[in-house]
C-alpha cells in the first residue's frame, strides 16, 4: 500500500508542482541573464574559456575515456551518447532538463 492509496492528493499537487518546474526556472535563469550586459559576456576571455571546456573540452575527454573503459566492461553506444549529449548541453539548458525530470 502506497503513499497514492493513502492521500491520492499527493500525485494531484506533484503533477501541478512538476508543471510548474520549467517554467519557474526559465525566469530565473532569465533573471539573471537580465542583470548581466551583453557585451561584457563577449569581451570576457575567461567567458570564452569556461565555455570550450564545458561544452568541448569536457565531453570529448568523456567519450575518449568510455571509449577506453568500453574495451573492458560493456557499455553500450546509447550510454555514451547520451552522456555526451549531457556534458554537451549548456548548464542552464541541464538544470532545467534535471529539475523537470
Amino acid at each position: 500500500m502506497g503513499i497514492n492509496a493513502i492521500v491520492p492528493e499527493v500525485k494531484l499537487i506533484a503533477n501541478h508542482l512538476k508543471g510548474m518546474v520549467t517554467p519557474i526556472s526559465m525566469m530565473i535563469v532569465g533573471v539573471k541573464f537580465a542583470s548581466v550586459k551583453p557585451l561584457d559576456i563577449f569581451k570576457s576571455k575567461q567567458m570564452y574559456l569556461v565555455s570550450l571546456v564545458k561544452l568541448l573540452i569536457q565531453p570529448i575527454l568523456l567519450v575518449g575515456v568510455l571509449l577506453i573503459f568500453r574495451n573492458f566492461i560493456s557499455i553500450s553506444p546509447a550510454i555514451i551518447l547520451g552522456l555526451f549529449m549531457g556534458y554537451a548541453m549548456p548548464s542552464p539548458g541541464t538544470t532545467t532538463s534535471f529539475a523537470d525530470m
